[in-house]
């Protein structure tokens, strides 16, 4: 099953969504923004989409 996640960046914390490829969502929350953190929750998924505001990078 491919899974896909949507990522909010904030300075504190990140909101997350994964959804597999029927659209159906496998989580919904928050987590710290923090790398290791991200990548706990984001493990072994397809792609990853995450919001472009001030704190992407360029």
């Amino acid at each position: 099953m491919k899974r896909h996640v949507g990522i909010d960046v904030a300075q504190k914390e990140c909101a997350l969504c994964i959804v597999d490829n029927a659209s159906a969502i496998l989580f919904e929350g928050t987590c710290m923004t923090d790398p290791d953190e991200i990548a706990a929750e984001v493990d072994d998924v397809e792609k990853i989409v995450h919001e472009s505001g001030p704190l992407s990078v360029a």
